[in-house]
């Protein structure tokens, strides 16, 4: 009897849109509904005579009557599976299956329901995503609320090296980038609510250590899983690494920098730094889309700007100086170098320029100009010889600099004294006090002073004074500036007072025994005084006297212009000191005369060195004094020699500068490299920070020379210097120590790859055409890097050896490149 219940699941059994089908123990069909012989394709009669094993694929029998044995026997009430039914026209049907046991009264196995439902879609969409996930070039990884992956396809292991096992057994963090793990996390859980993740970067670990740039997309699915994709993006982060690094070198460059579109009409300018709204006082959003001509503003008659302008005209690269004149109206020089950027096919693309402010090393050299036409009006005027001479540790001597007088004090030319310094003409018998005091001098850092004869090639005998001080002491010797003095006149005026004196004596003693001769003798007498003051006053050396009481009883002519006074006799030494401005300051901070009188208490004064200031200017002057005595030795007075030094400090100080530059490049010179050198790698010590030393040649300089000139080689080593200087920053040193031989100093690095990158730039700029009278000519340079750094060594010989020896791996190279020491 059929119960209500009954029929109500047999009305569920015929009319569901499930398949349901009812199968025997053994495996026999006994009744399906109309939704399940749809989906195999069999009728209910047809399928009676079949078995559930007939229609069901090969590949999921066994595991579907294993399952089946086990709820026959009690073992599970039912199970579920996914598994593939033989549809009767051969093809296959997924379907989600569901058996459940049904038992009689006793308990014994009497059927099982059968529930079917068709996820042959759902296998298909299945089957396409595993197609797409295994093929596709981008990095795919499923994630579910778990700190690590659940599926990724290959394309982990080609681009990191991991399997997909390492990568799904270990918390993805684990390979993340340390410094991108907490933005990472931030952007995972944003898509875990329900934001989408598109374009996120960071880095993952490569399986030798190395980290990629991965750039991601991800969202999450009704499951509540991540589906991600990921690209490698290194090469493109490293090229807008590259973009932000150079775009930040624009930025931060010295130089202004421009850049103009030469296909466009008027060739508008359309980008400039801030260096360039710097120098020229206009901002950026006021010369975009104009030409630069607005610079000139009526100053447009100048040569190099119509070479300039041909240039440009002809697509060629051209630097040239200009007048320009800032927003203000203010002018300055501008030089400029205008280079052509063309596409791999040669069309020109856009027109850089390079601009650098000169007006300042413009108005140095016309005052170096200035300076050096001054220097040469002094010297003529001096009437000394001045010189500069040097002594070196192991012995060496010789002269720096011999002035135009050399010829006419000596008697000997100049070059010659400057080949070989002992060829002083010194009289042989005052060699010996000459050597003597030169020794002196060296050993204790002293003044030098001597006074003797020469005697002449030609065979004249000279008195000549000379005095210098140490101007510059280092650990290659002392230098020595000073000037020689010919007293020859001098002297023979002092030969000639003796003379007269003992004359005036012999007349004195003669008066003695004949009174009528008084008259006689007193005339002589005035006659000679009268001739030593001749003498006195025409001499330029001031002179005065003082008697045993302080009191000044002589003042010659050079004397009283000197120090301003009509006529100082008759006043105190320190009256005259005060009114005159010549005076020292005692330890009690009182005024006092500094020659005459230490001269009076027996203390004779060599070289003292005085600052007189007056209204107009300050005047420097040179004291000697000495006390008088008569031939018992009795002290009754003293004398003072006075010599206005001004302009010989003025020379000495100038010569100092001279000696310290290059006079064809305006560098600094290899002395002055030299300090500078061991400055920066004191500096480097102190600081931590990284020294780099270029030695620098100019390739085939010397064919140059052979081939065009001299002329032609020195405007190269000129143009060299002036591209080298563009190319460093003002902190760095640049100097040429000799020939075509250049040094670079560039200090406050953090890598050794700044030094590199700064010696591309100028391996770069050294191979740009130079145009000379004749033409243009190729020029290419080779540079040779040593690195200090307080892990390394900071000492210089090391430094300049390691230089050196890279310059020569780079000429080894080929030359028209650089080499470094690591």
């Amino acid at each position: 009897m059929i119960t209500e219940r009954d029929d109500l699941f047999l009305q569920a059994f015929r009319f569901t849109s499930m398949g349901m089908a009812l199968v025997a123990p053994d495996g026999r069909w006994l009744d399906a509904n109309e939704a399940f012989t749809s989906l195999v394709g069999y009728t209910r009669i047809e399928l009676r005579e079949l078995t559930f094993q007939d229609i069901t694929h090969p590949d999921d029998l066994a595991a579907d009557v294993h399952l089946a044995n086990q709820m026959v026997k009690g073992l599970i009430p039912s199970y579920q599976m996914d598994k593939r039914y033989l549809h009767r026209s051969g093809h296959s049907v997924w379907v989600s299956l569901t058996a459940s046991m049904v038992r009689d009264r006793d308990g014994d196995p009497d059927f099982v329901v059968v529930q079917a439902d068709d996820i042959s879609a759902r296998k298909r969409a299945e089957a396409d995503r595993d197609a797409y996930f295994d093929l596709s070039p981008d990095l795919l990884v499923i994630q579910g609320r778990s700190d690590c992956f659940e599926r990724v396809n290959d394309r982990w292991t080609a681009v990191l090296g991991w399997t997909p096992q390492e990568l799904t057994s270990r918390p993805f963090l684990d390979f993340v980038h340390p410094d991108d793990r907490a933005r990472t996390m931030t952007e995972a859980q944003a898509t875990y609510r329900g934001q989408p993740l598109r374009g996120f970067r960071n880095r993952y670990r490569h399986k030798d250590g190395d980290y990629l740039w991965l750039e991601w997309s991800s969202r999450v699915v009704g499951s509540g899983r991540l589906y991600c994709s990921a690209r490698d993006v290194s090469a493109q982060q490293q090229v807008l690494e590259r973009l932000r690094v150079q775009g930040d070198a624009l930025r931060a460059a010295s130089n202004g920098i421009v850049i103009t579109d030469p296909n466009a009409p008027e060739r508008p300018i359309i980008y400039c730094n801030p260096a360039f709204e710097r120098i020229t006082g206009y901002s950026q959003a006021e010369v975009l889309g104009r030409n630069c001509a607005f610079l000139h503003r009526n100053d447009k008659n100048q040569e190099p700007l119509r070479q300039l302008n041909e240039a440009m005209a002809m697509g060629r690269e051209c630097q040239v100086v200009l007048r320009n004149y800032r927003k203000n109206g203010e002018l300055f020089i501008n030089e400029l170098l205008m280079a052509p950027v063309r596409d791999k096919d040669g069309r020109l693309l856009n027109y850089v320029g390079i601009l650098e402010d000169i007006t300042e090393r413009v108005r140095a050299q016309d005052e170096l100009r200035h300076r050096e036409l001054h220097l040469q009006q002094i010297m003529k005027r001096v009437p000394a010889l001045i010189f500069q001479w040097h002594a070196r540790p192991n012995g060496r001597q010789g002269f720096n600099y011999i002035s135009e007088r050399c010829q006419d004090v000596f008697g000997v030319p100049a070059r010659a004294l400057m080949a070989d310094w002992s060829r002083v003409p010194i009289h042989p018998d005052d060699m010996t006090c000459f050597t003597d005091s030169i020794e002196l001098a060296i050993a204790d850092r002293s003044d030098w002073y001597f006074e003797g004869r020469l005697l002449r090639p030609d065979g004249e005998l000279r008195w000549i004074k000379a005095t210098s001080s140490p101007t510059e002491t280092t650990a290659d010797g002392i230098t020595f500036t000073g000037i020689v003095l010919d007293v020859t006149a001098e002297r023979h005026a002092q030969e000639h007072h003796r003379v007269h004196e003992h004359r005036i004596r012999e007349v004195v003693e003669t008066a003695n025994e004949a009174c009528s001769t008084r008259k006689e003798l007193e005339r002589k007498l005035e006659q000679e005084r009268q001739l030593l003051n001749t003498i006195l006053e025409t001499i330029d050396v001031g002179v005065k006297v003082c008697d045993a009481d302080g009191l000044i009883v002589l003042v010659n002519r050079a004397a009283r212009e000197l120090s301003g006074i009509a006529d100082g006799r008759g006043m105190a030494l320190a009256e005259w000191a005060d009114a005159s401005g010549m005076y020292g300051t005692s330890e009690s901070g009182e005024k006092q005369e500094m020659g005459l009188s230490q001269a009076l208490q027996g203390r004779p004064v060599r070289n003292l060195e005085l600052e007189v200031k007056r209204t107009e200017d300050t005047r420097k002057v040179n004291v000697n004094a000495k006390p008088l005595r008569d031939r018992a030795g009795t002290l009754y007075g003293a004398v003072a020699v006075l010599t206005d030094v001004t302009e010989l400090k003025a020379v000495e100080q100038q010569l100092t500068l001279l000696a310290r530059y290059d006079t064809l490049t305006g560098l600094p010179n290899r002395r002055h490299f030299d300090e500078k050198l061991e400055e920066g790698l004191a500096r480097s010590g102190r600081t931590g920070q990284m020294l780099a030393l270029m030695y620098i040649d100019v390739d085939y300089f010397k064919e140059i020379n052979d081939t065009r000139g001299h002329a032609d080689g020195d405007a190269v080593l000129r143009e060299m210097a002036m591209r080298f200087k563009r190319h460093v920053r003002a902190t760095d040193t640049v100097a040429r120590i000799g020939g075509d031989e250049f040094v670079i100093i560039l200090e406050g690095l953090r890598s050794a790859d700044e030094a590199a990158l700064i010696a591309a730039k100028l391996v770069d700029a050294g191979r740009q055409p130079f145009m000379l009278r004749e033409g243009s000519v190729g020029i290419s340079i080779s540079i040779g890097i040593g690195l200090a750094s307080p892990n390394r060594h900071n000492d210089k010989d090391v430094l300049m050896l390691e230089a050196d020896k890279a310059l020569y791996q780079a000429k080894k190279a080929g030359r028209n490149c650089f080499r470094r020491m690591d």
